[in-house]
């Protein structure tokens, strides 16, 4: 098995999710996914290192999805995933807390939850040390605690 196949194979769940994530959309996320899978296996010559390749394929969708948001305005996060209706509030409660991060705190929650990158993924794709990744990530889940305490209005179960 080639290295490029390795990484497709073990990075493509995680690289889909996190485009999904961030785009909200299925058919957005396909071309932004397949753009840079395409980008990953023009340079695989050049690169060869599986680490290499899978953060260039993080850092291609990542340019991709700021292309993509230069074109459209984003859509809901549940907009385009299916919900069972026993979890519907509360991914709805979750998704007003991510939509009042800023861009680039939604892409570190997008990483970390979505892709499941560790924190020294997420910092190889952003050239962010890890213990920034880290506090980072703690800071704005801070703030989606408080603004889900804050929305808490109606006596559901809190989500943190």
């Amino acid at each position: 098995m080639s290295v490029f196949q390795s990484v497709y194979e073990t990075s493509f769940d995680a690289l889909y999710r996190y485009v999904l994530a961030r785009v909200r959309n299925r058919a957005d996320a396909d071309d932004i996914v397949s753009d840079a899978w395409s980008h990953v296996f023009g340079r695989y010559g050049a690169l060869e290192d599986g680490e290499e390749l899978r953060r260039l394929a993080f850092t291609s969708a990542r340019n991709g999805i700021i292309d993509w948001s230069r074109r459209r305005k984003p859509q809901s996060l549940v907009g385009d995933i299916p919900v069972s209706d026993e979890v519907a509030p509360e991914v709805h409660d979750v998704d007003r807390a991510l939509e009042g991060l800023r861009s680039d705190e939604q892409e570190l929650i997008a990483l970390k939850y979505f892709s499941r990158l560790s924190f020294r993924e997420i910092g190889a794709v952003l050239h962010l040390n890890e213990r920034t990744v880290q506090s980072r990530i703690y800071a704005i889940l801070a703030k989606m605690r408080v603004t889900l305490q804050e929305e808490d209005h109606d006596g559901r179960t809190q989500l943190v």
